[in-house]
C-alpha cells in the first residue's frame, strides 16, 4: 500500500511539472532534495484549500503550505540516513535528455555518498511517454516479485 501512495506520489509530481510547462509557467522544482538530505515537494494548486503529500515511510499525508507565491510547499526528512532499512525498493529511471537529468545526477551522487541503495536506470531520449513506458515495465516486475 505504501508503494502505491509512492507511485502515486510520483505520477502526481510529473503531471503537475508537465501541466506548468504546457501553461508557460514557471517550473516548480519538485521534489528537490538539498544537501542536509530532506527533501521539498512543491505543486501549484490555484482552487486547492488543503494539500496532502504521501510519503513511502512516512505515516499518514503530509499537509503542504500555501506560500506567498501561491505555492504549496512542505520540506520532510532527513531521509537518506534510515532509507536501507526503510525502503525495500529505491528505482530510479531517466533519459539522457530529460530536463529533470541534472537534478537526478545530483541524487544519485547523494545516494552513492550516504551508501543508500538504489537501482538506476538511464537510457536514450527524454521526459517522454516510450521512456516510462519500459521503466513501468521493469519497475513493475520488480515490486511484483
Amino acid at each position: 500500500m505504501k508503494l502505491i501512495r509512492f507511485i502515486g506520489m510520483v505520477i502526481i509530481c510529473i503531471l503537475v511539472l508537465q501541466t506548468a510547462e504546457s501553461q508557460n509557467r514557471p517550473r516548480i522544482i519538485s521534489p528537490e532534495v538539498k544537501s542536509d538530505r530532506t527533501v521539498t515537494f512543491r505543486f501549484r494548486a490555484p482552487q486547492a484549500h488543503q494539500v496532502l503529500v504521501a510519503v513511502e515511510y512516512l505515516d499518514g499525508l503530509q499537509p503542504l503550505r500555501l506560500g506567498d507565491d501561491g505555492i504549496w510547499a512542505v520540506t520532510l526528512g532527513p531521509f537518506l540516513d534510515t532509507a536501507n532499512k526503510k525502503l525495500r525498493l529505491f528505482w530510479i529511471g531517466i533519459g539522457k535528455t530529460d530536463f529533470l537529468f541534472e537534478r537526478n545526477e545530483n541524487l544519485l551522487k547523494l545516494l552513492r555518498e550516504k551508501d543508500v541503495e538504489h537501482t538506476f536506470r538511464l537510457s536514450e531520449g527524454g521526459h517522454t511517454w516510450k521512456n516510462w513506458r519500459h521503466y513501468l515495465h521493469e519497475f513493475l516486475q520488480v515490486i511484483f516479485r
